[in-house]
C-alpha cells in the first residue's frame, strides 16, 4: 500500500502563525477523517479470546446470581384445562339469535374467550372457593414480597454487625394502617386471579385453552374446572332466562296481532256495508245491474233506430193516397185493404164509363165523386197509421233516453264503489298478511312454550379437566440458569468488544497509518505494572536488550537519527495528554545515548512539567528556565542523566504565559545551538489538541513525530492533531502507536529477535 507523507508548507515571511486551541490553518490541505477501524471476523476472534476471562467471568457470576434468585422464588404450578364451543341451531326461530349460534366464527369464539376472563365470572369462581382466605390470594399485611424476601435473605448472608447495623438505619416500626374494606380485597383477589389466568384460542378451531399458574397445584386445577363449570353454568342459565323473555316477549306481540286483526276486519265489512258492495258468484250486485242497462240500452237504441226509419219513410213519401201505398203498416191494416179494394172498384168503373159514355157522362161524374170520397177516407186512415208510427218513435227514444241517465247513474255509482273496492282490497290484503303472521306467531309461541332442557343447554362443553400438575411451571431452572449464563457471556463478549473500540480509537499501527497517511513508525506495548515502574523509558536502562528497547532503537533507525543529513531534532507529540508522550520522547533519548550520541532531552511541556520525574534519580530541574534565559550557557543550563549519560533541560516548575517564552527568539536560538552541540536532539512537545504550544515548538524542528494511544484517542481527534502539526511547515515524520495490547511484530516493529537471542 502507498503511503503519503505530508511535505512541510512554506512559511510566510514571519513564519507560519501558531494555532490556537481548536484552530486549523485553512491554507493547508484538510487531513480527512478517518474511517473507522475494521477489524474482521478474525479480529473479533482476537478481541474475544483476550477477553476471555471476562466473558467467562460474566457466564459465571449471571450463572450465580439466577441460581441464588431462583432459591428464593415461589415455584408455581400450572393447571390446564380445555372446552369447545360447539355450533347449535334450534328448531325454533325466534330463539336463534337468542340461545343459540347460527354461525360460529372466530370473532364469536374471542368473545367467549372474553367472557371467560371477564371480572364476573372470575368473582364468582373466587367466592366459590373462598380465595379472599389464601395468603396466596390475599395475604395478611405482615407478609413480605418478592423483593423483600429477597432483602432479608442477603441480609441473612451478611456479618451480624454488619445486617445489626442495617436494620438499626431502617428505623422503627411504621404505624399499623386499616384493614382493607372487602370490596377492596375482593379486587385484589380478582386482579390476582386474572393476571394469574391465561385463556387462549388458535384461530384454527373452536377449542379454548383455560391455564392458570399459581403456587398449589390442587388450587389451580380447581381454579381452572370451576371456571369452566361456572362458565357452562351461567351459558346455559342465559339460554332459559332468554327462552322464558322471549316466549313472554311472543305472548304480548301474539295479543298485538290478534288485536290488529280484529281491527281489520271490522273495517272491512264498515267498507262493504257502506258501499254496498255485496259480491256474488258473478261479481259485485253493481257490475250486474250494469250490464243488464247496458243490455237494453242496446235493444232499445235497435227499436227506436228501427221506429225512426220508418217514421222518416213514412214522412218523406207523398201525402196522397198512393204515395202511402208501399207503407207496411197500411198495407197490414184491414180497413185500408178494403178502402184499397173499394178505390180499385171504383176506379176501374169510371175507367169504363168514360171509355163507354166519355168523360162527361153523369156516371162517370158519380164515380169519380165515389172515388174521391173513398180516397179522402184512406188519407185519413194512412194519417192515423203514420201518426201512430210517430207516437212509437217519441216511445222508444224516451226509453232509450231513460235507460241512458239509469246507465250513466249507475256507472258514477260503479266508479264510486270501485275506489272504495280498491280501498277494501287493500285492507283485506293487510289483514290476511296479519292473520297469517298471528297464525304464525301462534305456532312460534307453542314452539318457545314447549322448548325442552336439551335444546336450551349450552353449546359449551369441556373436553379435558385440569388435573394437578406434578412440576412447578416457574421457575424453569433448566433454561433459566444457561440463559442466565448466556446472557453474562454475551454481556462478556460486549464488555470485551466496547473495550477495545472504546472511544473509536486504533488497535493497530497499520490501521493509524492507513487513516492518516502517515508512515507505522513503531508500536509500543502496554508494560505491567505501576506507571513510573512500566515506563519504557526505565525499561531501556534497566533492560536494553529488551523488545521495548529494540522497538526504540529500529524507530530511531527508520528516522536516521543522527546519521548525516537525518534530521537532529525531533518533536515528540501527541494530541492529548496522558498517551505516553514523555515516556516515549525519554525514552528514545535514553536509547541514543546508550548507542553513543551526544543526545539532549529538552522538556517543551512548560504547563506541566515532567521529564524530571520521570527520569529520577536525583535529576535536578531549572535547566530549560535558564537556558531560556541565556540560550548561550546551554552547556551550563543542562545536567546529566547518570544511568545513560544524557543532557537534559527540564522545567522546575510550570511558567506563567509559556506561549510568549516559546514565541520570543530565544528558543530558536536555544534550538540551533544544540543542533549544532548534539547529534540528536529529542523535545517533549505539550499536547496538540490542548494548547498551541506543541505548533510554536514544531516551527523550529526538523522532523515530528506523533504518539497515539491504543484504543483510547479517537480516530477524529488524530485527524485533527495530524493537521496542525502540518501547519508548523515542519514534516510529520510518522505514527507510534502507544499502550498497545502487545507487541506488533513486522511493518517497521523490533524486538522479536532479540527477545529471542
Amino acid at each position: 500500500m502507498t503511503r503519503r507523507i505530508l511535505q512541510p508548507v512554506p512559511a510566510g515571511p514571519g513564519g507560519p502563525r501558531p494555532l490556537v486551541q481548536g484552530e486549523t490553518n485553512p491554507s493547508l490541505p484538510r487531513v480527512p477523517p478517518p474511517l473507522p477501524e475494521s477489524i474482521g471476523p478474525a479480529g473479533v476472534a482476537r478481541v474475544l479470546w483476550r477477553g476471555r476471562w471476562l466473558i467467562a467471568g460474566g457466564a459465571v457470576l449471571a450463572g450465580l446470581a439466577a441460581a441464588a434468585a431462583l432459591q428464593l422464588v415461589t415455584p408455581r404450578y400450572a393447571a390446564q384445562g380445555m372446552l369447545v364451543i360447539e355450533s347449535q341451531r334450534l328448531n325454533i326461530p325466534e330463539l336463534q339469535g337468542a340461545v343459540a349460534d347460527a354461525t360460529l366464527d372466530s370473532a364469536i369464539v374471542r368473545s367467549e374467550v372474553q367472557i371467560l376472563r371477564s371480572r364476573a365470572l372470575v368473582a364468582a369462581v373466587a367466592q366459590s372457593l373462598a380465595l379472599d382466605r389464601r395468603p396466596e390470594f390475599n395475604p395478611p399485611p405482615d407478609a413480605d414480597g418478592t423483593t423483600a424476601r429477597l432483602w432479608r435473605a442477603a441480609l441473612a448472608r451478611l456479618p451480624t454487625a454488619w445486617r445489626e447495623r442495617i436494620e438499626t438505619m431502617e428505623g422503627g416500626t411504621e404505624a399499623p394502617s386499616e384493614p382493607p374494606s372487602s370490596q377492596a380485597v375482593e379486587a385484589a383477589v380478582v386482579a390476582r386471579v386474572q393476571g394469574d389466568l391465561a385463556v387462549s384460542n388458535d384461530g384454527r378451531s373452536h377449542i379454548v385453552s383455560v391455564e392458570f399458574l399459581g403456587e398449589d397445584p390442587e388450587l389451580s386445577a380447581a381454579i381452572v374446572n370451576r371456571l369452566m363449570e361456572r362458565y357452562i353454568a351461567d351459558k346455559t342459565a342465559t339460554r332459559s332466562r332468554t327462552n322464558q323473555e322471549a316466549s313472554a316477549a311472543l305472548g304480548n306481540r301474539l295479543e298485538e296481532l290478534r288485536g290488529e286483526v280484529e281491527e281489520l276486519d271490522r273495517q272491512v265489512q264498515e267498507y262493504r256495508r257502506r258501499y254496498e258492495l255485496v259480491e256474488t258468484r258473478l261479481g259485485t250486485v253493481g257490475s250486474q245491474q250494469i250490464a243488464d242497462l247496458n243490455t237494453q240500452l242496446t235493444l232499445a237504441r235497435a227499436e227506436r233506430a228501427q221506429v225512426e226509419s220508418r217514421l222518416q219513410a213514412a214522412s218523406g213519401v207523398a201525402r196522397g193516397p198512393r204515395g202511402a201505398a208501399d207503407i207496411q203498416e197500411v198495407l197490414g191494416s184491414p180497413l185500408i185493404v178494403r178502402l184499397r179494394e173499394r178505390e180499385a172498384e171504383i176506379a176501374q168503373r169510371e175507367a169504363e164509363i168514360s171509355t163507354r159514355f166519355g168523360p162527361n157522362h153523369p156516371q162517370r161524374r158519380q164515380a169519380q165523386a165515389e172515388l174521391a170520397e173513398i180516397r179522402r177516407s184512406l188519407g185519413g186512415e194512412i194519417d192515423k197509421v203514420v201518426g201512430s208510427i210517430r207516437a212509437q218513435f217519441d216511445a222508444a227514444r224516451n226509453r232509450e233516453r231513460a235507460l241512458d241517465r239509469q246507465l250513466a247513474e249507475l256507472r258514477e255509482r260503479a266508479t264510486r264503489a270501485t275506489q272504495a273496492e280498491s280501498e277494501l282490497r287493500q285492507i283485506e290484503k293487510e289483514a290476511d298478511a296479519r292473520r297469517l303472521l298471528y297464525q304464525s306467531f301462534q305456532q312460534r309461541a307453542e314452539l318457545t312454550a314447549t322448548a325442552t332442557p336439551a335444546q336450551l343447554q349450552s353449546n359449551a362443553r369441556i373436553v379435558s379437566a385440569a388435573v394437578a400438575p406434578l412440576r412447578p411451571a416457574t421457575p424453569r431452572r433448566a433454561l433459566v440458569l444457561p440463559l442466565a449464563a448466556l446472557g453474562g457471556a454475551l454481556a462478556g463478549c460486549g464488555a470485551a468488544l466496547l473495550r477495545t473500540r472504546r472511544d473509536d480509537g486504533f488497535t493497530r499501527l497499520d490501521a493509524v497509518a492507513a487513516a492518516t497517511g502517515l508512515p507505522g513508525l513503531a508500536a509500543i506495548p502496554r508494560l505491567p505494572g505501576r506507571k513510573l515502574r512500566a515506563s519504557p523509558a526505565r525499561v531501556v536502562v534497566e533492560d536494553p536488550a529488551s523488545p521495548v528497547a529494540e522497538t526504540l532503537r529500529g524507530l530511531r533507525a527508520r528516522l536516521r537519527l543522527g546519521a548525516r543529513g537525518g534530521p537532529r531534532v525531533v518533536l515528540v507529540a501527541s494530541a492529548l495528554d496522558g498517551e505516553g508522550k514523555s515516556s516515549i520522547a525519554a525514552a528514545l533519548a535514553r536509547i541514543g545515548a546508550l548507542d553513543g550520541l551526544r543526545t539532549l532531552l529538552i522538556e517543551g511541556d512548560l504547563r506541566r512539567p515532567s521529564i524530571a520525574q520521570l527520569l529520577g534519580r536525583g535529576l535536578q530541574g531549572g535547566g530549560l528556565e535558564r537556558a531560556l534565559a541565556a540560550p548561550d550557557a546551554l552547556a551550563e543550563a543542562t545536567t546529566f542523566d547518570l544511568p545513560t549519560g544524557l543532557s537534559v533541560l527540564a522545567a522546575a516548575a510550570a511558567i506563567d504565559a509559556p506561549h510568549r517564552a516559546l514565541a520570543e527568539p530565544t528558543l530558536r536560538e536555544l534550538l540551533a545551538g544544540a543542533r549544532a552541540s548534539f547529534d540528536l536532539v529529542v523535545v517533549d512537545a505539550p499536547p496538540v489538541m490542548l494548547v498551541s504550544d506543541a505548533i510554536l515548538i514544531a516551527e523550529h524542528c526538523d522532523a515530528i513525530v506523533l504518539v497515539v494511544e491504543s484504543e483510547r484517542t479517537a480516530r477524529s481527534l488524530v485527524s485533527e492533531a495530524v493537521a496542525r502539526l502540518a501547519s508548523a511547515g515542519r514534516p510529520i515524520a510518522g505514527v507510534v502507536l502507544s499502550k498497545s495490547a502487545k507487541l506488533q511484530v513486522g511493518g517497521g516493529y523490533y524486538g522479536g529477535y532479540a527477545a529471542r537471542a
